[in-house]
């Protein structure tokens, strides 16, 4: 799970495609690949990444979030 915030607001649903705008810059896939699956007038959405395979996911993730060395 991930936590996101956009500024857009949720209204015609400016903050879905704020959403999936983010997520397509961070994770560098185009838009069309990037699908609402669940959530659509929640704060909790679910989203399905087309093309990517699950260990590419987490290497971007890791990526983006390095854990933090103590």
């Amino acid at each position: 799970m991930l936590h996101a915030r956009v500024s857009a607001r949720p209204v015609d649903g400016a903050a879905n495609r704020a959403l999936i705008a983010l997520v397509s810059d961070r994770f560098h896939l185009p838009r069309s690949r990037i699908s609402l699956i669940s959530g659509g007038a929640s704060r909790i959405k679910t989203l399905e990444l087309d093309g990517l395979q699950h260990e590419e996911l987490l290497l971007l993730i890791n990526n983006l979030f390095p854990q933090q060395q103590g």
